[in-house]
């Protein structure tokens, strides 16, 4: 079987995505601060429709992102499409557990994983469907090689794929598809089983009634954060065939540090007798009120700005978020922190995506590769964009090179004819890593200069082969191509 573990862990990572959503009622999942009752019941009607959804479309999503700290910037960016189908038997099952009261409440959860079996699962992910495409990537850190690229991933009929490029523009596609026997499906089944005596153990009753002591405080303290949450009902627009209800939901950080009884409530948690099932000793932290006090007023202070909110379009007719953007801007004074020449953070970062086709998307359409390499093969391949280059190699020439702080990697193109063969080597004090990869990104050849400082290397095909040089730390070093 080929690792059946991953995919079982796909369907437990949709179970623990899907708790918490279904666990509780429509009205407990929503905050209305600032909003009438009728701008807040469409918001409760939204969230019980959300709790319906098996498959969507997201036919566009981008985000952008910028941090700058002291005199450097990493910027990022990132846009493409993506579509999903949720196991229709899941949806099934965790409708169940809608009004469960208590997240300590081991039974009701219990109960849901006591009706999992193989043959659920594998029914399961038959059901599931996902393709995402991510049209451009971009990614610039200081110190770090760039990213420019763009891949896909989908799966589809318990078939993972993914396709990447390499820097020499070359596109692979790598894949796998669930093979399994009986001695499998009696492993799976031996695992669910070892699953519910795991939460059925005294010990996790304990541990879990000792937990429920927190829910109440959980509660209260929720309830002041959510005091500085504020949303608002914007205008209607129309928006994919119905009028949809615009809310912003802002949330006023600054004003929640600045808040005096919020030394008490952080204080309430610390001493909760709950921290006790997590083998947490209050008395161990050796904190107080004072102290607490000190460094959120000091996170006050430091805070020049921050901004967090977030849009959602909701439609009326439906009741579905079909648009929703996510917006952060921050403004950090770190001179306070002292002993640091970056004395600045400031940051930016938005994302926004629609949602489309809601409960009726297929993947009907989409086509998985015919052709692939195994998905263990992606650890020879060299994922990246033609970005990467530093620069060309020729022959005879040495090329003097330098790690530093954040800089780990070079990437150089050395171009050959078939049948050609040159003598790579590095000089350096310390012992940094060659791996060389073939003009189709896959690596032909690697050279520890721990135990020698050149490798000869005959090239199969003709095209651009790719020097990697790494090291784990800072160094400078000497490469050199020439004939033998």
């Amino acid at each position: 079987m080929k690792k059946p573990m991953s995919l079982i862990l796909i369907v437990l990572l949709l179970l623990g995505l899907a708790v918490p959503t279904f666990a509780q009622d429509s009205e407990a999942m929503v905050n209305c601060n600032g909003l009438s009752e009728a701008d807040c019941q469409i918001l409760i009607d939204s969230a019980a429709a959300t709790s319906t959804i098996s498959s969507f479309t997201i036919p566009t999503m981008q985000g952008e992102l910028s941090l700058t700290i002291g005199d450097e910037t990493m910027d990022g960016k990132i846009s493409g499409s993506a579509a999903m189908i949720l196991p229709g038997s899941l949806i099934a099952m965790m409708s169940d557990m809608q009004g469960m009261t208590s997240m300590t409440d081991m039974q009701p959860i219990i109960d849901l994983y006591s009706k999992f079996n193989s043959e659920l699962l594998m029914q399961m992910l038959g059901e599931m469907g996902l393709h995402v495409t991510v049209d451009e990537l971009v990614l610039s850190v200081p110190g770090e090689t760039p990213v420019d690229m763009s891949l896909e991933a989908i799966f589809k009929d318990m078939g993972l794929y993914v396709r990447v490029p390499s820097p020499t523009a070359n596109v692979q596609w790598f894949g796998e598809t669930l093979e399994v026997d009986e001695e499998d499906l009696a492993e799976i089944d031996e695992m669910f089983a070892e699953l519910i005596t795991t939460f059925e153990d005294p010990e996790m009753q304990e541990m879990m009634a000792q937990m429920s002591e927190f829910e109440g405080f959980a509660a209260e303290f929720t309830e002041f954060v959510n005091s500085y949450v504020i949303t608002t009902r914007g205008e209607d627009v129309d928006m994919m065939g119905q009028t949809m209800a615009v809310f912003t939901t802002t949330f006023d950080l600054k004003a929640l540090l600045a808040d005096p009884a919020l030394p008490a409530m952080i204080m309430g948690l610390l001493e909760n007798p709950a921290l006790a099932a997590m083998d947490i000793d209050p008395e161990e932290l050796e904190v107080n009120e004072t102290q607490i006090q000190f460094v959120l007023m000091t996170a006050g202070m430091m805070l020049q700005e921050v901004t967090l909110s977030s849009t959602q379009m909701i439609g009326l007719d439906d009741k579905f978020v079909h648009h929703m953007a996510l917006d952060m801007a921050l403004d950090v004074d770190l001179s306070l922190m002292g002993g640091s020449e970056m004395n600045t953070l400031v940051g930016s970062a938005h994302f926004e995506a629609d949602m489309t086709d809601i409960n009726s998307t297929t993947m009907d359409a989409v086509e998985v590769p015919t052709e692939f390499r195994d998905l263990d093969d992606m650890e020879n391949f060299l994922v990246g964009s033609p970005a990467m280059i530093e620069g060309n190699l020729a022959l005879g020439e040495t090329f003097s090179g330098l790690f530093e702080d954040d800089d780990t990697e070079d990437v150089f193109a050395l171009a050959l004819d078939a049948g050609q063969t040159v003598q790579i080597e590095i000089k350096s004090d310390d012992y940094p890593y060659v791996n060389i990869y073939g003009p189709d990104g896959f690596l032909v050849e690697e050279l520890d200069t721990y135990y020698g400082d050149s490798v000869e290397l005959t090239a199969d095909a003709a095209g651009t082969y790719l020097i990697v040089v790494e090291a784990y730390w800072n160094l400078d070093y000497d490469l050199t191509v020439r004939v033998p």
